[in-house]
């Protein structure tokens, strides 16, 4: 879990890797794919087992799709998704989560507010809709602000 004085506490993976939602995806899909996912890519599960953490535990998502024990997290919420592709994806209270690749280091949350579309998660599963990226993407690329996916 990442917390900062801007957002609060937010999802993150084991390394402090911040973990975004997309609100133009809908429940349990991703409309990310393509050049999207390249900015976005998915958070994904290293193997099925991950999947479904057990209820009785509090669960973090974790790189790789692992899980460790968190006390902010509520395990039912985890789940995964198959993408397009066929891919599997985490998603927590039914959104898929995503890295962002203008993030760096464990911690950043560049990528939040960008093309108000794209939120850290809080941890009962919902967007965080305060503060916001100043930073350009990653590669001095057209910002992602201005750019649809």
């Amino acid at each position: 879990m990442g917390q900062n004085a801007t957002l609060g506490s937010f999802l993150t993976d084991s390394s402090g890797r911040t973990l975004y939602l997309f609100t133009k995806d809908t429940t349990n899909t991703s409309n990310c794919s393509g050049s999207c996912a390249q900015i976005w890519p998915p958070f994904t599960p290293a193997g099925a087992s991950a999947a479904a953490p057990s209820a009785t535990s509090a669960a973090t998502p974790q790189a790789s799709g692992t899980t460790t024990t968190g006390a902010s997290i509520d395990p039912t919420l985890l789940g995964t998704i198959t993408r397009s592709d066929g891919t599997t994806q985490v998603t927590y209270n039914g959104h898929p989560l995503y890295y962002y690749s203008g993030d760096t280091a464990p911690g950043d949350t560049k990528g939040q507010g960008l093309i108000g579309a794209w939120f850290v998660v809080s941890p009962s599963g919902n967007p965080i809709q305060t503060g916001g990226a100043s930073a350009a993407p990653a590669g001095g690329a057209t910002p992602a602000s201005t750019r649809t996916y």
